[in-house]
């Protein structure tokens, strides 16, 4: 055990470097501050504040999403991991640890661009934000029509009242966070499963989920656009009454584990035909 968690501590530093990170990190906040921009300036014209599901809010944009399951692909395009360096821990450790040792690498990356993601957002807004577990008056005005973004100005969100009514702040806020963390899991599945026997193979199919998010449909009614997990970032598609024909959250997570387990038998029969 001790060998595994000293070979994934090796893994975390040799790759959560500022040189390469840097690049990763740049494009994230230069798109996402586009998208906020808007919000933060209709918090300072009325002086109200935003709770810290603003963050759920931005999720209803493909735009937003794309740009965060974008940074993450570009954070997994290496895996799995073969450097030099690689081929050393092998021959040190064995095949099946070294294989452990990357997913749990998969696994604490993803929990630490998710929350890097989140709380980089929060900073962004802090100076507009409050902590307490009611909506305010900001976000209910703006899914109601009462007020709008100035004129030209397109937040290319789709804010309605369904999140403002069937979540509070705080629920909306934790439910984005684990899903955020379990598509990031699987989007580093992805790649790693299907880059282990063909170059850029997974990063070219993660980069496809995206593809069908943003440009195959444009409207919610069109079945195609469930084909990509990313859709349920948007809390507009997941269900929040009994009637509504949506997937409820445990259906969505129940979904998203059978997507591992189907990674990992495809995983599990390329290296047996590998070895044939």
């Amino acid at each position: 055990l001790m060998e595994i968690i000293r070979v994934v501590t090796i893994l975390l530093k040799q790759q959560f470097t500022f040189k390469r990170l840097l690049p990763i990190l740049i494009f994230f906040h230069l798109y996402t501050l586009i998208l906020m921009l808007p919000f933060s300036n209709l918090a300072n014209h009325f002086k109200e504040t935003y709770p810290v599901s603003i963050v759920t809010v931005l999720f209803t944009s493909q735009w937003f999403t794309a740009i965060a399951i974008l940074s993450v692909i570009l954070l997994f395009s290496n895996l799995p991991l073969k450097d030099t360096f690689q081929f050393w821990l092998i021959l040190k450790i064995g095949q099946k640890k070294w294989m452990v040792c990357q997913f749990i690498y998969l696994i604490i990356a993803s929990l630490i661009a998710s929350i890097y993601q989140i709380i980089s957002i929060l900073i962004t807004f802090l100076p507009t934000l409050h902590f307490s577990n009611h909506w305010g008056r900001l976000l209910p005005s703006l899914a109601q029509g009462r007020i709008s973004f100035p004129e030209g100005v397109d937040s290319m969100t789709h804010l309605r009242s369904i999140i403002l009514q069937y979540y509070s702040p705080y629920r909306a806020f934790f439910q984005i966070f684990l899903l955020l963390f379990l598509i990031f899991i699987l989007i580093g599945g992805v790649i790693f499963v299907f880059n282990s026997h063909y170059s850029n193979l997974g990063n070219t199919l993660a980069c496809g989920l995206v593809i069908v998010e943003l440009f195959i449909t444009e409207a919610s009614r069109f079945w195609i656009k469930f084909l990509s997990p990313l859709t349920w970032l948007d809390f507009h598609y997941i269900k929040y009454e009994a009637h509504s024909g949506l997937l409820s959250l445990p259906e969505i997570i129940t979904r998203i584990l059978l997507l591992y387990l189907l990674l990992t038998i495809i995983l599990v029969v390329m290296k047996k035909i590998r070895r044939q």
